[in-house]
C-alpha cells in the first residue's frame, strides 16, 4: 500500500524534529522538502531516519526558473542551483529531485543553452544516482520538450502537481501522457482560478478528486502519495500547526482510500 507524505514545510511554529515526530505520530509514512524553504537536507534526513519516514524527494529552488533559458550570468548561476540540488540528494539518498522547467505563462523561448543545461543536469544526476521528476506547469509545451527530449533516459519522470493541473492547465490529462513515467506527486487543491495556486488541503477546493484519481488507480501507482499544503492561508486562520497537520493526516488517508477501494 502507498507510503502517505507531507511536504516539511506545511506549517510554521515547529522545529523540524518536532514536526518530524508528531507527523510520524499521525500516521504519516514519507516527507518531502524543498530546498527554497528547508536548507539542510542532510539534517532532514537523519530525523527521517530516526522517525522511520521515508524521504520522497527533494524541490529544487525553482524561484526565477526562467533565467535558465536565457544565456547569462543569472542563468548560470540558477543551474548551478539545479546541481546544488541533485548533490544534496547524492549526499542525503534521497532518490529523486523535482524540477521546474519554466515560471508563468510566457517563459523565455527554448534555447539551446536552455536545453543544454537541462541535458547537462540530467546526466550529472543519472551519474549520482539521482532520478529528475519535471513537474506540469503553466506552460505545458515545455513540458512536452522536456519529456519528449529525455523519454529514453533511465533517471527522468514525471511529477505529477494536481493542483496546478486543476488551474493552469484545466482540460490536459497529464497522467494520461506521462503516467508511465510517473514518480512523484503533489497533491493539493484550489478554487480552479488561474491566479489561485493556493494549495489547500484536499477537499477544501474544487478538485474532484474522485474523478482525478481514476487514472493514477490505472497507472497502478505504488509511491507515496505526497501532499504540498501550506497553512499560510486564511482559511485556515486559528488553526494550530498541529491541528492543521492532523487534518492533513485525516484528508490524505481518504485519498488513499480513494485510490484503493
Amino acid at each position: 500500500m502507498q507510503k502517505l507524505g507531507i511536504n516539511f514545510d506545511a506549517v510554521e511554529g515547529l522545529s523540524y524534529e518536532e514536526y518530524a515526530k508528531y507527523i510520524k505520530e499521525l500516521g504519516f509514512t514519507a516527507a518531502s522538502s524543498d530546498m527554497t524553504t528547508c536548507h539542510c537536507p542532510q539534517s532532514i534526513a537523519k530525523l527521517c531516519e530516526k522517525h522511520g519516514l521515508e524521504y520522497s524527494f527533494i524541490h529544487a529552488p525553482y524561484k526565477g526558473t526562467n533565467v535558465i533559458w536565457q544565456d547569462n550570468i543569472d542563468g548560470a548561476a540558477f543551474f548551478e542551483s539545479l546541481i546544488s540540488c541533485v548533490d544534496h540528494c547524492k549526499k542525503a539518498q534521497v532518490p529523486t529531485a523535482v524540477v521546474h522547467i519554466s515560471s508563468g505563462y510566457n517563459p523565455p523561448p527554448v534555447s539551446e543553452i536552455g536545453k543544454n543545461r537541462f541535458m547537462a543536469l540530467v546526466e550529472h544526476a543519472n551519474n549520482n544516482g539521482v532520478n529528475i521528476a519535471f513537474e506540469n506547469l503553466r506552460a505545458p509545451e515545455y513540458l512536452t520538450w522536456a519529456m519528449t527530449t529525455f523519454k529514453e533516459a533511465p533517471n527522468v519522470g514525471f511529477c505529477w502537481d494536481i493542483g496546478h493541473e486543476n488551474c493552469f492547465t484545466e482540460g490536459i490529462s497529464y497522467l494520461k501522457l506521462y503516467g508511465d513515467k510517473l514518480l512523484c506527486t503533489h497533491l493539493h487543491d484550489n478554487k480552479r482560478e488561474k491566479s489561485g495556486d493556493l494549495h489547500l488541503l484536499p477537499f477544501d477546493g474544487k478538485i474532484d478528486y474522485k474523478t482525478a484519481f481514476k487514472d493514477l488507480k490505472a497507472l497502478d501507482y505504488n509511491k507515496a502519495l505526497m501532499l504540498e499544503v501550506f497553512a499560510n492561508n486564511n482559511i485556515y486562520e486559528g488553526v494550530s500547526p498541529n491541528d492543521f497537520l492532523k487534518t492533513a493526516y485525516e484528508r490524505i488517508l481518504k485519498l488513499r482510500s480513494l485510490l484503493n477501494d
